[in-house]
């Protein structure tokens, strides 16, 4: 479904929605190709604003899925039915051939697209993706009614540049789906999941491109196992940006755009010159 039409700065948005899920179409230009951002598990649209804004500077088209996956239930312990619902809003945006950009679980479920919708997808931009080595986990203390304290306990172990979490409001953005029972349950139930996923499998199902953006100093998914696998895998791409923890697009977003634009560029003369 296509709702409100508003034009701003030269770019037509045009309100997507597929089921209970919404995002904003920016159409800056290209036609055949997108990016199309996904939100993380307790982070919203809010976490691209720098990237979108590199890349609609670029003429990039790009699909913004509005709120966290903490406020989307599916059904079943598997990545499945949230990809599912994922691609179903993509093509109800439209005829095009996209790239999806995901970090940590939704970096994962970027990748599941891929092997799956490989009509769909012809690249992918993931960062701090789990499965790979033993990285820290965080809990919640009292998860009857998570604090301000475990809020905090979260961020400190995300990023390694502390002073940011302050900077984006990182806890307050966050903290509501931790004490909202219903998206505290998907959050505990896609957490779950993830523990379940093959990683390695999915990757070796990957037939299109994909651009590794992570921070050296990820401690929740580790770089070390990813280069490894990036020097057997020739789909696979890594770029390390030091000083930087689990989420380079908010960190480090300057870095993460120089990275990200010229993959997208070259990704899509590639689908351009597709039939």
């Amino acid at each position: 479904m296509l709702n409100t039409f508003d034009r701003t700065g030269g770019v037509m948005k045009r309100r997507i929605t597929a089921g209970a899920i919404e995002a904003t179409l920016h159409e800056a230009g290209t036609r055949e190709a997108a990016v199309v951002f996904f939100p993380s598990l307790v982070a919203g649209a809010w976490m691209w604003d720098s990237v979108l804004q590199e890349m609609l500077n670029a003429g990039v088209t790009c699909l913004v899925i509005e709120e966290a996956f903490a406020t989307i239930t599916t059904r079943g312990r598997c990545l499945t039915p949230l990809t599912d619902a994922l691609c179903q809003l993509m093509r109800a945006a439209g005829s095009f051939r996209y790239i999806a950009f995901g970090n940590s679980i939704a970096g994962l479920v970027a990748l599941d697209a891929a092997t799956r919708y490989q009509d769909l997808l012809c690249g992918v931009v993931a960062s701090g993706v789990p499965g790979l080595g033993e990285g820290v986990h965080y809990e919640i203390r009292n998860k009857r009614k998570p604090s301000e304290a475990d809020g905090w306990d979260v961020a400190n172990k995300l990023f390694h540049d502390k002073n940011l979490i302050a900077k984006h409001d990182i806890v307050p953005r966050s903290l509501p789906y931790f004490q909202n029972r219903k998206h505290f349950a998907n959050i505990v139930r896609y957490l779950l999941t993830v523990r379940r996923v093959d990683t390695r499998a999915i990757l070796a199902a990957v037939q299109c491109p994909v651009m590794l953006i992570w921070g050296a100093e990820d401690r929740v998914a580790p770089v070390e196992p990813w280069r490894q696998l990036a020097k057997q895998n020739s789909n696979l791409i890594l770029s390390v940006i030091p000083n930087c923890g689990h989420s380079p697009m908010i960190e480090q977003p300057s870095r993460f755009s120089e990275e990200s634009v010229p993959f997208v560029a070259d990704l899509m003369k590639m689908s351009f010159a597709s039939p």
